[in-house]
Formats: C-alpha cells, structure tokens, sequence
C-alpha cells in the first residue's frame, strides 16, 4: 500500500512516519506536503493509496485541496484538533478522521480500517460528500451517510421522519416507507443530526420536527408524523420536546 502524508507541523510529521515505520513496515511513503499548493501537486503526482492529511495547513485547508483535485479515488484520514464544525462534517459522512494529540491505538486503528477498505472498494462518494458536508453543514444540502447492509446510504436530513433504537442498533424512518437499519446507538444518530432539527420524543425515539403534523396531549402526549404515524412522548421527554417544536414552529 502507497501513503502519502500532507502535514506542516514537523513534530507530528515525524510522529507519524515513526508510528508509520513501527506499525506498518510494508507500507511505502511517496511523500510528504506541508501546504494546499504542495498538497495537491503531491497527489496529483504520485496517486497513492493512503493520504493522512492534517485539516488545517498552510495555505487553507485539506478540503481546498479535494476541491482542487476533481478526483478522489484515494481512502483519507484527516487529522484534526476539536473542531466541532469539522468534526460534525466527519461524522455524518462517516470519514475515518483523529483527534489531536494523536494516540498510537487511534493511528494504528485508523491506517488499518484504511488497508481494510482499499483491499475492499475504493468509494470516492464518501470523500465527495464529506467536501459538501463541510460547505454545506446545517443547510438542505447536507447529506448523512448510512452504513447500511449493502454499503453506504446518503440521504438528506429532510428525508428521515424518525429513528427508533433496539440497544446498539437503529432503524431509520424515510419517507416513501423506507427504513435503513445501522449498527449505532440512537445517541451516536442523535449526535450526528444535532445541528438539523431533530428531538428525542422518548429514550428509543428521535423524530424530525419538520415532519411532526400534530401533538396532542395527554401524560406525555403523542405526536403525528406527516406520514401518519403516531409516536408517544414519555413524560420526561414532554417539555424539551416540546421547546424544541415551538422554536421551530
């Protein structure tokens, strides 16, 4: 397997050649970049494999430089300080990334997922909506990525009318009476939705409060979907909801 390296901070540079050379030994490193301009004409000269890219480098960002490639048939695992915004982009394309200061376990782990995956299929959808995601976080544009039975599903948050939880795993209500099933807690999805307009109705319930048609009252009350269906809200979960609703209203 190739790998390149787009990193300007020559601690964790050398960091990660040594974790590269300890762990990986028959990986080959083509190069390494440290700015958006030495970034794009390091890919575009030695197509590897494996990119590890650190998000924030001279000259702009990573993602300046997947949108100045036009192609993406690479596996990327960005590296990355707690940048909520960027953060979030990850997650809901569901793109392998690591937090600063990098730990060896989270390296090793992420390199490997990698490998596993360009022995598998190489997805340059996954990198095409990550770079959408993060220009496009919060607006109608935004996709989630759902790892589904056959592979990856991107839908838009205004398609999902609800997720209900069973334990580790959760169902995703579409609209047109589709459903995905995921292997990921409802807190996993919950985090993943939070910055489009979704509530918990219950522990094992998370609605779209742009599908929700009705509410009606009672103990906890129950609220109407736009397909129909009816959902009960359990007590403790009756006043967030409702503030929610009414914010959106």
């Amino acid at each position: 397997m190739n790998l390149a390296i787009i990193e300007d901070n020559p601690k964790e540079l050398e960091l990660i050649k040594k974790m590269l050379a300890k762990n990986f030994p028959d990986i080959k490193v083509l190069g390494e970049a440290s700015s958006v301009v030495e970034g794009i004409s390091l890919l575009k000269q030695t197509n590897p494999d494996v990119a590890i890219m650190d998000v924030l480098i001279q000259g702009g960002t990573s993602f300046d430089i997947l949108e100045k490639l036009g192609h993406w048939d690479l596996e990327i695992i960005f590296i990355t300080s707690y940048e909520k915004f960027a953060i979030k982009a990850f997650r809901i394309s569901a793109v392998d990334y690591i937090l600063k200061p990098i730990g060896e376990d989270d390296f090793v782990e992420a390199v490997s997922r990698a490998s596993k995956k360009i022995k598998e299929v190489k997805n340059a959808d996954q990198l095409r909506f990550l770079v959408n995601n993060y220009n496009n976080l919060g607006t109608p544009d935004a996709k989630i990525a759902l790892p589904g039975a056959k592979g990856l599903v991107f839908v838009r948050p205004s398609e999902i009318l609800y997720c209900e939880s069973d334990n580790t795993y959760t169902t995703f209500y579409l609209e047109g009476d589709k459903h995905i099933l995921i292997s990921k807690t409802l807190k996993s999805c919950e985090e993943m939705l939070s910055d489009f307009a979704f509530a918990r109705v219950h522990n094992r319930v998370l609605v779209n409060l742009q599908h929700v048609s009705e509410y009606q009252r009672g103990e906890g009350g129950v609220v109407i979907l736009s397909n129909g269906v009816a959902l009960n809200v359990s007590r403790r979960r009756k006043d967030s909801f409702l503030n929610s609703f009414l914010k959106i209203s």
